[in-house]
């Protein structure tokens, strides 16, 4: 009898430790903040500038794609000619690690200061379809609290 228990809570112990990893692989941790005291708020339209892009090509398209949807959501225009600020993504994964980060930044386009930044830490696979869901997720967590073009 006891060995039937003990293979119960083993059998528990599992399937709860498989629900802890699927929620852990779909969740990031992010992170944003402000810099150098610049006046986001002022900025009205951000072009692209170089960055350092997703792997995969279908991830980078979704980035820049919700990045400019959350941008305009916000007021902001995008503009491929003058613009008072630049924007840059960095999509870094180094290996085989299961890990990668996710860097957006706004740069003041006069002076070239950092403005402010996103930051998303997390577990990722190779698996397209799911890294786009994860992209879309965590670009649009960074652009939550940004403020509103004036």
């Amino acid at each position: 009898m006891r060995s039937l228990e003990r293979n119960r809570v083993l059998v528990a112990i599992v399937i709860a430790a498989s629900f802890c990893a699927a929620a852990l692989a779909d969740s990031a941790v992010v992170s944003t903040r402000f810099f150098n005291s610049v006046d986001v708020a002022g900025f009205s339209a951000c072009s692209w500038g170089e960055g350092r892009p997703a792997p995969n090509h279908e991830v980078e398209e979704v980035l820049h794609t919700q990045v400019e949807t959350s941008l305009r959501a916000k007021g902001y225009a995008i503009s491929t000619e003058s613009a008072e600020c630049t924007v840059t993504s960095q999509a870094i994964r180094e290996g085989n690690f299961p890990i990668a980060m996710l860097v957006i930044e706004i740069h003041d386009e006069s002076t070239s200061a950092l403005a402010w930044r996103g930051e998303a830490t997390g577990l990722v696979n190779y698996d397209t379809k799911q890294l786009k869901k994860k992209a879309r997720k965590v670009v649009k967590e960074m652009f939550m609290d940004f403020p509103k073009a004036r």
